[in-house]
């Protein structure tokens, strides 16, 4: 028995953005949760998938302030010396 494909293109692309989308938001939810070890893989299929360094550098960007604002605002006033407001 012979199988005959066919391969809808515009269907394919559709499947990889699907997967562009999941593999990005697994990254930045890996990032807010600090599951570092994770994010090497998920950028790794972020690429494979189509997502553009652009992309990715945004979710980075993105949870490095994140975290940022959230040390800060964990930090006690005495320790850092200043007034909360």
């Amino acid at each position: 028995m012979r199988f005959n494909f066919t391969f809808n293109k515009e269907q394919d692309t559709q499947k990889d953005l699907v997967l562009q989308v999941t593999a990005l938001t697994y990254l930045q939810d890996a990032l807010v949760n600090e599951r570092y070890e994770e994010c090497a893989d998920l950028i790794r299929a972020a690429k494979e998938y189509g997502a553009t360094l652009a992309e990715i550098r945004t979710i980075l960007a993105e949870a490095a302030r994140g975290n940022a604002k959230n040390r800060q605002a964990k930090t006690p006033a005495r320790v850092t010396g200043r007034k909360r407001i």
